[in-house]
């Protein structure tokens, strides 16, 4: 009954949500009771500790059975229209990145330190996965290259391959690169799912800048890479992670290593359910912080680190205050990608996808949070 009540109320909500009435602090409770419903569908509350165990390794052998990815989208789209980098730019900010910062206490959440947040972030990356300049970099979830172009800045004589997975995305990198004047960023357009480590001699575009990734092994007049350095900074719409350590390794220099940064629940993995695919993105995961260590046939873990919700739950507030800052903006932009008419509707979804964001990393006792891992060849 009280399940019932709640999904009713919410509906409604929601459905006034859209006319904009209603109270980020209304919506942010409704989304909170969501987030409970779905929890409990996922096995956190109730049965014993044999069942959820069981309900884990139920998952694990799922996600094995599926593809690395099933849905390229990114939060804030639709289905049937990609969004420009502006449109994303108004929200996440200069750096177009989708996950949290990494915050100092005394900076408040805006613009600005949203910027530093973002770049600490990064920072820590470097640090973690243990890169110095001249290395051969992957950056396999690269989306607009925040990461990439990062450390092509900071290390000029590394070399980064950028993968992303549409045209929205490869324009803007290489928009950037130009820009900057960046000769050791590229960028390869490609389905995670299909994506070969590699060249042909006879694209002679990319042979020069691949030819230092090289691994001396060749099959079919397929030149194979390896790199140094493999990145996984984007971890919502990845299902199949076994297939992808698998093809790592394989990327892998002698001495590589993967680093990897995932949004985790403290104890339950889960697929998205209805509420949450229409609220963030279609087919998303949520892993468990023990997840990606139920994956260690091809590669082995050699340090794993979490950071505290408080980070992620800032980094929302600071997405909430651009949003508030850029209404105008936004409103023109959504006219001309989705037509009149529809600029309210489309930019409360938005504000509903970000304050779904705080909401998990505001949740009990930091039961959402950052993940990171670090991994080396077996």
């Amino acid at each position: 009954m009280a399940k019932f009540f709640i999904n009713n109320f919410s509906s409604f909500i929601y459905s006034t949500a859209q006319k904009d009435i209603v109270p980020d602090s209304v919506l942010s409770l409704t989304l909170s009771q969501q987030l409970t419903i779905f929890l409990e569908k996922i096995g956190c509350y109730e049965g014993s500790l044999e069942e959820k165990m069981k309900k884990r390794m139920l998952f694990i052998e799922d996600i094995r059975q599926m593809p690395i990815i099933l849905s390229p989208l990114l939060p804030l789209e639709l289905p049937d229209q990609r969004l420009p980098s502006e449109a994303f730019q108004l929200v996440v900010g200069r750096h177009l990145t989708f996950h949290s910062g990494l915050w100092d206490p005394t900076w408040a959440a805006s613009r600005g330190h949203l910027e530093q947040a973002t770049e600490a972030m990064m920072e820590s990356y470097c640090a973690r996965a243990e890169i110095v300049n001249g290395m051969r970099i992957l950056d396999l979830t690269a989306g607009f290259g925040a990461l990439s172009l990062f450390l092509g800045i900071k290390y000029s004589r590394s070399h980064i391959i950028a993968v992303t997975e549409n045209d929205v995305q490869t324009q803007y990198i290489n928009e950037q690169v130009q820009q900057h004047g960046l000769r050791n960023v590229r960028v390869v357009q490609q389905d995670l799912n299909t994506f070969s480590f590699g060249y042909s001699d006879t694209d002679e575009a990319q042979a020069d800048f691949m030819k230092c990734f090289y691994s001396g092994r060749t099959t079919e007049n397929f030149n194979l890479l390896e790199a140094d350095r493999i990145i996984i900074s984007t971890s919502w719409n990845i299902k199949n992670v076994g297939e992808m350590f698998q093809r790592v390794s394989s990327w892998l220099a002698p001495k590589g290593l993967l680093f990897v940064h995932a949004f985790t629940h403290t104890g339950m993995p889960g697929h998205f359910d209805d509420f949450l695919e229409e609220t963030l993105f279609p087919k998303g995961t949520i892993f468990s912080a023990s997840t990606f260590l139920r994956f260690q046939d091809h590669l082995v873990l050699k340090k794993q680190w979490v950071l505290d919700g408080w980070h992620g739950s800032r980094t929302a507030e600071a997405w909430l205050h651009n949003l508030d800052n850029s209404h105008e903006e936004a409103i023109g932009l959504i006219q001309q990608i989705y037509g009149l008419s529809t600029e309210v509707a489309i930019l409360n979804r938005w504000r509903k996808c970000v304050l779904m964001f705080k909401a998990m990393f505001d949740y009990s006792a930091n039961d959402f949070h950052d993940s990171f891992y670090l991994f080396e060849s077996r």
